[in-house]
């Protein structure tokens, strides 16, 4: 082989060395905290709809009674992260000094509005209802994992609105319903940002105050951290 027919086999051999498709990351392992409501519904869309392979996530799922044992076990170590912490169980892990040191909701995951009461009636028909929580341990360590599950979720928010129909059949399989009882469920509006709204959070405070279910006031703005989100939802502008 002539010094013309070696440098070409050099430059080709260099250009396809730089076009190889890079190796993916190993999937980000996420401990998480589930249980039995229709409030996990995205959480179970991102897996029916395969939004967290598309996102490089594994889920390893351990049971609870419900938020309030998950932020308990997040404080513990033993899970990273709950789609669907309850408002009254986030509001009183800030009462016990839990957020933001120990636990960061980083998004809103649902909400109760007019259009969308679900099984909430007055005094609870505009609030907030659950929102996404990572432990801060995790978040610290791997924010780039609690962007990845937001990705995912923010999928799962666009289809859940865009096949209301599908929904209730991806509920159905999920919590064991039949189809006549799912057709009656009244769904929460999942936000296709995912964005915390500072006014419902205040008014959503009021209400469980007037209730009794808080016993004092907390600053609102502590219990969420959207910053990992805004720079997720900036990717998509």
């Amino acid at each position: 082989m002539n010094r013309k027919a070696w440098i070409s086999v050099a430059v080709l051999a260099v250009a396809l060395a730089g076009c190889e498709v890079p190796r993916h990351a190993p999937p980000v392992t996420l401990r998480v905290g589930v249980f039995q409501t229709q409030d996990l519904l995205p959480y179970v869309v991102i897996q029916e709809q395969g939004f967290d392979k598309e996102n490089g996530l594994r889920f390893e799922e351990t049971s609870y009674s419900g938020g309030a044992a998950a932020i308990d076990a997040m404080v513990a170590g033993t899970i990273d992260m709950c789609p669907g912490v309850g408002i009254a169980p986030l509001f009183a892990a800030v009462e016990r000094g839990l957020i933001p040191d120990k636990a960061v909701a980083v998004a809103v995951n649902n909400f109760a509005d007019p259009e969308h009461p679900g099984v909430s009636g007055p005094p609870f028909e505009r609030t907030v209802f659950t929102s996404i929580v990572f432990s801060a341990e995790f978040r610290r360590r791997n924010p780039d994992g609690v962007k990845a599950f937001l990705r995912a979720h923010l999928a799962a928010a666009r289809w859940i609105n865009d096949h209301p129909d599908e929904v209730r059949l991806v509920l159905a399989r999920r919590l064991n319903l039949s189809a006549e009882v799912v057709k009656k469920v009244k769904f929460l509006h999942v936000p296709l940002d995912a964005r915390t709204d500072p006014a419902l959070l205040d008014h959503t405070q009021q209400v469980l105050l007037r209730a009794g279910i808080l016993q004092r006031p907390v600053d609102t703005r502590r219990l969420h951290d959207d910053t990992l989100l805004a720079e997720v939802l900036k990717e998509t502008r």
